[in-house]
């Protein structure tokens, strides 16, 4: 299966392995053996703004924080907006602006790992999820864990539902599960390995929960197909990032934490584009009094942050950010063509 970011893919020998999101411009992002379900109250779809159609999914563990795969959200373009419990995508449902993201500090795109991001809503959003409690898949191996999304529902080609779909599959042992070979050879123990004879999470379905009666176990991530049952989806164990999860407040970020969080999608100027995430923020005793090139201007929890694009030299620029009452800068000399 060919597709772009999002059930995530890369290419290996003699393997395409895709996440379980990939973007669909052309549809609207089911499981795979799936059925049409109502939604739980936690469950979020994520879609771009003024988009028709989502392309990833999520789960509320909190009034107003979404978590969801790292890859969902690492190469945004624009601002970023989730549904509410949708059902049914004709019924547009209710829409909340995301304003900050936090990415797991040792994602690894590469090798699939920690593949989780929590997303800071504008605003209180009602029913949140609880997590699972972890157990030994050997001892509870026939345990069903529910999949949700609104991801392909075809093995072979690509039919994405309009009504949020639900299917089940079952746990395989770590073990078994790298005994697979190929990329499975990387799968963690803070990772699920799942499968079932009929159903499976596909592309357009990463970032959603994998639930354990109800409650959150693990985060749909990546595979190397859709629907083979010896090929099985891999899952971000929840329980295994809890702790990280819960600890997750705007407040207690460093600043480079912060600036990419809060501009969390590339920065554009005269034909060209920038990050604020490079990580190499400096204080700074002063504010330039050199007049900015560009100001962008976002909110995070009743706060205001400010960036600043300002020219040091020919093709030369850096990034000055407004925050906690004080100013920083890094270098933003490496803009790229749009």
């Amino acid at each position: 299966m060919v597709c772009l970011l999002r059930r995530l893919i890369v290419f290996v020998p003699l393997t395409i392995l895709c996440l379980k999101g990939c973007r669909q411009d052309t549809s609207t992002l089911d499981v795979i053996g799936g059925e049409s379900t109502r939604s739980p109250p936690f469950f979020v779809a994520l879609h771009e703004q003024k988009a028709k159609g989502p392309f990833c999914g999520g789960t509320l563990i909190d009034k107003d924080l979404v978590v969801t795969a790292a890859h969902c959200v690492s190469g945004l373009k624009g601002p970023l907006e989730v549904w509410l419990a949708p059902d049914d995508l004709e019924k547009r449902p209710a829409s909340v602006s995301v304003e900050a993201i936090r990415v797991h500090p040792q994602y690894q795109n590469r090798r699939f790992q920690h593949d989780l991001a929590v997303l800071f809503l504008e605003e209180n959003s009602g029913s949140n999820a609880s997590f699972a409690t972890d157990f030994h898949p050997a001892s509870r191996a026939k345990e069903p864990l529910q999949i949700l999304g609104f991801g392909n529902t075809s093995r072979t080609g690509y039919i994405y539902p309009k009504t949020l779909q639900t299917a089940f599959v079952q746990e395989l042992p770590g073990y078994e599960c790298q005994a697979l070979g190929g990329p499975y050879n990387f799968v963690m123990d803070q990772q699920i390995c799942a499968s079932a004879p009929t159903s499976d999470s596909c592309d357009g379905d990463s970032g959603g929960p994998l639930l354990l009666d109800g409650k959150l176990y693990g985060i749909v991530s990546w595979g190397t197909g859709c629907g083979d049952p010896s090929q099985p989806g891999v899952y971000t164990r929840a329980a295994s990032y809890e702790d990280w999860i819960k600890e997750q407040d705007p407040d207690t970020l460093p600043v480079e934490e912060l600036a990419y969080a809060v501009f969390y999608f590339p920065l554009q100027y005269d034909n060209k584009q920038f990050t604020a995430g490079y990580h190499v923020w400096r204080d700074e005793l002063h504010a330039a009094e050199q007049k900015p090139l560009q100001t962008w201007i976002r909110s995070m929890r009743g706060k205001i942050y400010t960036l600043h694009l300002m020219a040091v030299g020919p093709q030369r620029y850096k990034l000055e950010l407004q925050a906690h009452g004080r100013i920083y800068s890094a270098p933003a000399n490496f803009p790229t063509g749009l």
